[in-house]
């Protein structure tokens, strides 16, 4: 009922409601920074002062330095610096999503900064962030993070490989032909899916019909690696 209330007094009114941050944050995303954008200059301390208070639950606080950065985006850098050096894995992560739409260039720096960070969440926000192309020199950054020991828990893989894979395999290399061959004998299965798309991109071949299982799909793919061990 708040919700509807609130934005029905911004939509029917030509001036800005009266407003506090933390109903604020209750709007859907759209409509808070639709508001809060008219308000900026006065939300803006505010937003910042509730992002970085410990006493404040971690939704409000992701939300805060979100909106703030987003209705201050010129002014945001050093609020958005603070939060990367935070205690907190979700101040972390926030900075960073924030900086994805705020300064995409500098973002795609602090997610490769971000891969080793101590907190799965936030590895995974930097895989992300970094460009659907990356270089040559961020995909064998990828390629060893890959089978870096944080990535894995108790011997175990962790669900950030499957999406390393995942984003390596969007615009594959043929140099890289046969490192997806080694995915592909991995013994994490949640990974081969990602390792076919790369090699059915390099080759050009899409083995089996649509409808093929995907064990039948995997078998397909592990035989014919074994018969074509160099991209021809």
């Amino acid at each position: 009922m708040l919700l509807t209330t609130l934005f029905a007094v911004f939509q029917a009114s030509a001036s800005i409601p009266s407003v506090s941050p933390i109903e604020l944050l209750s709007l859907p995303e759209i409509h808070r920074l639709e508001i809060a954008k008219k308000n900026a200059k006065e939300l803006y301390p505010q937003l910042v002062e509730m992002a970085f208070n410990d006493q404040r639950s971690v939704p409000t606080r992701w939300k805060a330095l979100i909106l703030a950065a987003n209705i201050n985006q010129d002014h945001s850098t050093s609020a958005l610096d603070r939060a990367l050096k935070s205690d907190d894995w979700f101040m972390r992560n926030a900075a960073l999503v924030a900086m994805k739409t705020i300064d995409p260039e500098k973002a795609q720096k602090v997610a490769l900064e971000l891969l080793n960070d101590k907190a799965l969440v936030v590895r995974s926000a930097a895989i992300s962030v970094i460009d659907q192309k990356p270089s040559t020199e961020i995909r064998e950054i990828l390629w060893n993070e890959l089978h870096a020991a944080h990535n894995y828990r108790q011997n175990q893989s962790l669900w950030v490989r499957r999406e390393i894979v995942e984003k390596l395999a969007l615009h594959p290399t043929n140099q890289e032909y046969s490192s997806f061959i080694e995915v592909l004998k991995d013994s994490d299965k949640d990974l081969h899916l990602a390792a076919i798309h790369g090699l059915e991109k390099l080759t050009k071949k899409h083995l089996g019909s649509s409808k093929i299982t995907a064990s039948n799909r995997e078998k397909l793919w592990t035989d014919y690696v074994k018969k074509n061990p160099v991209l021809r």
